[in-house]
This record gives structure tokens, sequence and C-alpha cells, in this order.
């Protein structure tokens, strides 16, 4: 026990100064990577999403929209405490005049359930920090979409993810 008390203080000094300015960074331009519809109902689309978040990651998040979208949809982005982005989708019924997105956290994350966390902390770290960035980089996809109001997007973070929300303010 001693040893691995020892070997996380040892890793909190070395790797805390590694990403000191890491909020200071700037967003890069977001590319699609894919986009593959999984459900197909009569009323809504969902489908999964893949941005290239370049420094941050691949980006991914599932989509919920009407089938017959117009500009009159709220947007809501959904952030679950470590829970994928279609499991978070299964959680909101089926809202007619609302476009849901179920953010999905990078695999690194998922680390956090099991004990080998503490052997991981500078990655752990790394994928806890970038989920702000990634948050912001849908936001701006959205922004890009025809289907778009220019309504405000909904952040909405529930146990774990509501860690994040205050980040995602501009």
């Amino acid at each position: 026990m001693k040893f691995y008390l020892k070997f996380f203080i040892f890793q909190i000094f070395v790797f805390s100064s590694l990403f000191a300015n890491f909020l200071d960074q700037k967003l890069p331009v977001i590319k699609e990577i894919s986009k593959e519809t999984y459900i197909d109902l009569p009323s809504r689309e969902y489908e999964d999403i893949a941005l290239d978040g370049q420094n941050f990651g691949n980006i991914k998040f599932s989509i919920s929209y009407p089938k017959n979208i117009t500009k009159d949809e709220n947007v809501l982005l959904l952030i679950d405490g470590l829970d994928t982005g279609r499991d978070v989708l299964q959680y909101i019924p089926h809202l007619k005049d609302y476009v849901i997105i179920g953010y999905e956290y990078q695999k690194n994350l998922h680390r956090l359930r099991k004990k080998s966390v503490f052997f991981h902390l500078p990655s752990t770290r790394r994928a806890v920090l970038d989920v702000p960035f990634q948050l912001v980089s849908i936001v701006k996809w959205i922004e890009k979409q025809a289907w778009y109001s220019h309504k405000n997007v909904i952040i909405i973070g529930v146990s774990f993810g509501a860690i994040f929300v205050p980040a995602t303010y501009q």
C-alpha cells in the first residue's frame, strides 16, 4: 500500500507541471471525420459523429434529431457521468422540438472506474483537460450545421459531467 501511495504522490508532483499552461491553448479547426446513422425511426434519426480535434483527440458524440428538421429546434448537449453518447440519448424521451447530442468521453477517462487509474494519471489528467475543449468544439460544429437556428445551445451536465459545464461558458 505504501508503494502505491508513494507512486501516486510522485506522479502528482512530476506530472502536475506538464500541462500547466494547458488551458491557454486555442481551439483548432475542427473537421468531421465520420458520420454514421445507427437508428432510423419514422420520427427521428440517430447518428454517431466523430470530429478531428487535433491536439485534443478525436471528439465523438451521438446526435438525435427529428426527421423533418427545421431551424426551430432547440439544441441540448448532454454530458453524463462516464456513459457514452448513445447511452445518454436513451435517458431523454423523443422530444419533438429538440436536437439532442450525447457526448462520449475518451477511452482514457473510463479508467476512472478502475484501480489502474493510479498508474495512468498523466494520460487520465490529459483526457480530463481535453473535455472542455471538446465540448466547445462540438458547439462550434453545431453552429456550422444547416439545421442550426442560432438559438442557444443548452449544455446539461449530470454527475461527473456537471464539472465540465462551467468550463464551456464563453
